[in-house]
């Protein structure tokens, strides 16, 4: 069963419509193993729960990515303010 098709038995048993948004033939996903785009609403549901996974993972991994090198940078600042400080230190005992 395809999101489309659940998405009309919850309308039908909750009374609601369904979110004009979510019905627009626009969302489309990239099948790497069809080489094709899909639309997310003829996926089954564990097609979709396992793209949501993934695109969490990886969304992880460049957070943990980023946080690595804003952490390098932030050691480098601090390793050339070191280095300054000693080229002044060095330059005042030259200047005296």
């Amino acid at each position: 069963m395809n999101i489309r098709e659940m998405l009309k038995i919850q309308q039908a048993f909750e009374n609601k419509t369904i979110p004009e948004d979510l019905l627009e033939e626009e969302n489309y996903y990239y099948s790497e193993s069809k080489k094709d785009y899909i639309n997310v609403l003829d996926l089954d549901l564990h097609h979709l729960i396992r793209i949501l996974i993934k695109q969490i993972d990886s969304e992880k991994d460049e957070l943990i990515e980023s946080n690595k090198t804003s952490f390098n940078k932030l050691e480098a600042t601090k390793a050339i303010g070191r280095i300054l400080d000693e080229i002044a230190t060095i330059q005042k005992g030259l200047n005296e």
